[in-house]
């Protein structure tokens, strides 16, 4: 799948579900709204800024960081002395281990962050709307 072809498809779902909860919310069904592919797209982005954004940064800093460990692996091919490999090693995979506790982190704030958007959790002593 084509790169743009992923992000139409991400923005068009998470226009689509933005506007099923606040239809819901409503108490009407989405499908009365009569929305358009282009609705869903453009009603999409204001839900998808700050992930966009945060996606930027990281992808930024992670090419930056890639390019600061090229160059320091490339200056470690020149013979240094005993136990230099043991260290670069040990460097490396403290960034691996690293970049693994911060996307199991980042993972958990996305999920925090989605659920306390949504809105208050209903229980079953609230008020049920007649139906």
């Amino acid at each position: 799948m084509a790169p743009t072809s992923a992000v139409t498809a991400l923005l068009y779902y998470f226009g689509w579900a933005r506007t099923s909860v606040q239809a819901q919310q409503m108490g009407l069904d989405d499908s009365l709204l009569g929305y358009s592919t282009q609705d869903y797209l453009l009603r999409s982005l204001t839900s998808m800024t700050i992930p966009l954004v945060v996606a930027l940064v990281a992808t930024v800093v992670g090419l930056l960081l890639h390019t600061v460990v090229v160059r320091w692996l490339a200056e470690g091919s020149k013979p240094d002395g005993p136990g230099m490999a043991d260290r670069r090693a040990q460097v490396l995979l403290r960034g691996l281990v690293g970049g693994i506790a911060a996307w199991v982190w980042s993972c958990c704030w996305w999920a925090w962050w989605a659920r306390s958007r949504s809105g208050p959790r209903r229980s079953s002593s609230w008020p049920r709307p007649c139906a």
